[in-house]
């Protein structure tokens, strides 16, 4: 009878440790594949110059958010409040990198060519860059624009609107091979850009139409903007 419940007590004990192992296995796994996503995602960021280990103002605003108001002096020295627009206008609200990126004085040529038809739309479109206002006017010069571009070297708009990132140091390494200039902040010497992102807000102050990509290379679609 002893053997017999020696020989049992045996079998249940190692159970319990081969259960305890491939337990520890699983868990292992899980949290292998969970670092192996964090990995992906953080690298996928880090790609498009975003600093993934800075506190980063991002997430950007969906369709049906509350926006904030706010004002700003565009390069032409005129004063910009949204909510006083919004009283008769709809605000197409762009944000772009720097007259530097091809992709956003190709995006901010495109509204450009169908600004007469967000007008005739009662949209009024506002562009919005971390640039000093003297970098700001390359774009306009650029691209022979007449759109509205605010220069936000505080970064308030930015954060508000959730598209505000510290650039990494592999990014500006590789804007430094091209001889690119750019804005860095005063105070603390880092460089800071907007994920380039498009809202449509409406006069009730809320989003219609959200376009929000760390893949720079990626931009609203003007046409379909039109038709919202």
């Amino acid at each position: 009878m002893k053997n017999q419940f020696y020989s049992l007590f045996l079998v249940l004990g190692l159970g319990i440790v081969f259960g305890a192992c491939q337990n520890n296995g699983t868990n292992e796994v899980q949290t292998e594949t969970k670092a192996e996503v964090m990995i992906e995602k953080d690298t996928t960021l880090e790609k498009f110059g975003v600093n993934s280990l800075s506190d980063n103002a991002l997430g950007g605003l969906k369709v049906g958010d509350s926006v904030e108001d706010f004002s700003g002096k565009t390069v032409d020295g005129t004063t910009f409040n949204l909510n006083e627009t919004l009283a008769n206008q709809e605000v197409l609200l762009v944000f772009y990198r720097g007259y530097w990126c091809g992709y956003c004085q190709k995006h901010l040529s495109e509204l450009e060519e169908n600004l007469t038809d967000f007008e005739e739309r009662g949209i009024k479109v506002l562009a919005v860059t971390p640039e000093s206002p003297e970098y700001a006017m390359k774009s306009v010069e650029k691209s022979d624009l007449n759109i509205d571009i605010i220069p936000d070297q505080g970064y308030e708009i930015m954060k508000k609107y959730n598209v505000l990132f510290e650039v990494n140091e592999d990014y500006l390494e590789k804007l430094a091979k091209y001889e690119i200039e750019y804005d860095t902040d005063p105070v603390t010497g880092k460089t800071f850009f907007p994920i380039p992102a498009t809202y449509l807000i409406g006069k009730d102050g809320k989003v219609k139409f959200a376009h929000y990509d760390p893949d720079y290379s990626k931009r609203s679609d003007v046409e379909e903007l039109l038709k919202v």
